[in-house]
C-alpha cells in the first residue's frame, strides 16, 4: 500500500521532483566550480610565487657572476682574443689558397 502511494506521488509530482533534483545537481555543480576556481587561483598564485623566486634567484646569480668588478676571466679575455686574432691572420697569410 505504501509503495503504491509513493508511486502515485512520484507520478503526479514528476515535474516538481525533477525540478528539486535538477536544482540540487545544479547547486552541487556550482559549488564544485567555485571550489575548483579558488583551487586554480591558489595553484596559479603558488606558481607565480615560485616563478618570482626563481627569477630573483637567477637575477642574483647573474649579478654575482657578471658584476662590474673585473674578474680573472674578464681580465684574460682581451689577451685570449688577441692571440686568436693574430694566429688567424698568420694562418691566412701562410695559406696558399688565400687570394
Amino acid at each position: 500500500m505504501a509503495v503504491d502511494n509513493l508511486k502515485q506521488f512520484v507520478f503526479r509530482n514528476k515535474e516538481v521532483l525533477m525540478f528539486i533534483v535538477g536544482f540540487g545537481v545544479m547547486h552541487i555543480g556550482w559549488y564544485n566550480l567555485q571550489r575548483n576556481s579558488s583551487l586554480n587561483k591558489a595553484i596559479a598564485a603558488s606558481r607565480d610565487k615560485e616563478t618570482i623566486k626563481e627569477y630573483k634567484r637567477l637575477e642574483r646569480e647573474i649579478n654575482a657572476n657578471w658584476s662590474e668588478k673585473p674578474s680573472s676571466q674578464q681580465q684574460h679575455q682581451p689577451q685570449t682574443s688577441g692571440i686568436i686574432l693574430s694566429s688567424a691572420t698568420s694562418f691566412t697569410e701562410k695559406s696558399p689558397n688565400a687570394h
